[in-house]
């Protein structure tokens, strides 16, 4: 399969990780999130951690319901998104261009694919490989670490903001 090309099931074009996710980086204002920073009554979303920073991941608990979808650091070989889902709140189906690992932090989703579905509880995850269409969905309140490993900067290989290289 040719680098960036869409992926078609069933005469169905799936959206990339790009269309899906576009929406998590437009979303105005930012909430409170652990990674951010409050001013005033104004909540402004930090940068991108850098390599060789420490990110914390650790599950939310209570603050869970006020925390939202972000993007913890992007490099051109990496990006890792913490995605943050209401009870039965569903992501479409999509696919991403490269392996990915999608790593249920604190409740319960079921990440569905034409082949089947498999459910993650907290500290469970799957590994996908290239190109395979799947749609993840919340049974509970949750939080999962997404782990896109890219090729030409972007999931979708479009392109994209990365985090310079450390020296």
């Amino acid at each position: 399969m040719k680098a960036g090309s869409k992926v078609y099931t069933a005469g169905k074009k799936l959206p990339t990780c790009r269309e899906v996710c576009r929406p998590l980086r437009r979303a105005q204002p930012l909430p409170a999130h652990r990674n951010s920073t409050q001013t005033g009554l104004f909540h402004m979303a930090l940068p991108h951690a850098q390599l060789l920073d420490t990110v914390d991941v650790s599950p939310l608990g209570d603050q869970l319901a006020e925390a939202r979808s972000t993007s913890l650091i992007k490099t051109s070989r990496v990006q890792l998104l913490h995605l943050v889902f209401d009870e039965r709140q569903d992501q479409p189906t999509h696919h991403v261009a490269d392996e990915s690992i999608v790593h249920c932090l604190e409740g319960h989703v079921e990440l569905v694919y034409p082949g089947g579905v498999r459910a993650l509880t907290a500290g469970q995850l799957v590994v996908l490989p290239a190109g395979q269409a799947h749609g993840l969905r919340a049974r509970s309140r949750s939080a999962v670490l997404v782990t896109l490993l890219l090729q030409d900067g972007d999931a979708s290989n479009l392109g994209g903001p990365e985090a310079p290289a450390t020296p």
